[in-house]
């Protein structure tokens, strides 16, 4: 036969069991909004840079280090 202490028990584990996962949905949804404040910045900063060009100098002898060629010599 079931005792109360048995039945405080499975009380006891439901109701940790429940908290345990109300914590972890709070946990998953602040992770959530960080991703998302994360995407809005990097999405404005996006579209402030549509359309704009930009043009860097290219150093020489980073060229000449690497094994670039334009052509290809066919016998």
């Amino acid at each position: 036969m079931i005792g109360i202490r048995q039945i405080l028990v499975i009380i006891g584990v439901i109701v940790i069991f429940r908290l345990i996962g109300k914590v972890m949905m709070v946990r998953r949804n602040v992770q959530e909004d960080k991703n998302v404040k994360a995407n809005a910045s990097n999405t404005k900063s996006s579209f402030e840079n549509v359309g704009k060009t930009s043009i860097h100098k290219v150093d020489k002898n980073k060229i000449r280090e690497s094994e670039y060629t334009d052509f290809e010599e066919l016998d």
